[in-house]
């Protein structure tokens, strides 16, 4: 503790709040969230329009990961790497 007794961060934090720069922060952290947002929506329906009956997923409700299920394919890994990635397209 420094010697106010309050602790290092709740100095800095303090710091934050009086020069105004939280609404900043937050502002960035919402634009942030609404480009992630909007990045989402279009991976989704790219997803629908390119993979729609192929594959399964669900539309992810934090971050900007799809974990995709191709509907009949046991080997994922088989079908990418060894016809796709090494030109075996049978």
């Amino acid at each position: 503790m420094g010697g106010g007794g309050v602790p290092k961060g709740g100095q800095e934090a303090g710091g934050l709040l009086q020069g105004g720069e939280e609404v900043k922060h937050l502002k960035f952290k919402i634009g942030v969230a609404n480009e992630g947002n909007q990045r989402r929506d279009w991976m989704s329906s790219s997803a629908d329009r390119h993979l729609g009956g192929l594959c399964e997923w669900g539309l992810p409700k934090g971050g900007m990961f799809f974990w995709m299920r191709a509907k009949g394919v046991k080997n994922t890994w088989d079908l990418i790497m060894n016809r796709y990635v090494k030109g075996d397209k049978k």
